[in-house]
């Protein structure tokens, strides 16, 4: 909840603690990493790219320089080559809400090999919840040749749906059932995203 305006409910927070919430500490280095399953890549076209959303800061704290968040692609030898590097940016206002960006990075022939990753990894002071980085829709994509608004065949919440119950966001089966109409409200407020053409 912490991306502003998402593409859909689910994106990834980059944020510098742990699983346990815990600073990751040392300093400045590297705090979280998004890594892929492998993946074999040997039929993919010559116009394969990773594509995904990226949104700087949210409603979180603004990455500084010499924050980052990279991109990186495993090569056949199995060693990591940086293919981007977003920077963080000193210009922004604490109550600036910049919008999610999409990004494609081409897969070219050198990385379509049976076994090949990518994985997104950020760098920060390490001291808690700063340089904030949200991602969404990650996805390779073959035959990619279009527009970032192209269309591909997603429906997706882009809020978290109000409670379907009238007093409460959830309650134990054994008492909504003793009174069912009760319980439930009149409405319910959601959003959605029709991603189809």
């Amino acid at each position: 909840t912490l991306g502003s305006d998402p593409p859909s409910v689910g994106m990834l927070t980059f944020d510098g603690v742990d699983e346990t919430g815990t600073p990751y500490g040392d300093g400045y280095g590297v705090s979280d990493y998004l890594t892929s399953i492998y993946m074999d890549t040997r039929n993919l076209s010559n116009t394969a790219y990773l594509t995904f959303w990226l949104q700087i800061k949210g409603y979180g704290l603004p990455p500084l320089d010499p924050d980052s968040l990279v991109v990186e692609f495993r090569q056949p030898d199995g060693e990591w080559r940086k293919m981007e590097a977003y920077p963080g940016d000193v210009s922004l206002d604490i109550d600036e809400l910049p919008p999610f960006e999409f990004h494609a990075i081409e897969i070219t022939p050198e990385f379509q090999f049976n076994g090949f990753q990518f994985r997104f990894r950020n760098s920060s002071n390490n001291k808690g919840v700063t340089s904030m980085w949200h991602l969404d829709y990650v996805l390779v994509r073959d035959g990619f040749f279009q527009s970032p608004e192209s269309y591909f065949s997603d429906l997706a919440l882009v809020k978290e749906p109000s409670s379907i119950l009238k007093r409460y966001s959830s309650m134990p089966w054994d008492h909504f059932y003793v009174d069912i109409n009760g319980e439930l409200g009149d409405a319910f407020d959601f959003s959605v995203v029709n991603r189809f053409n």
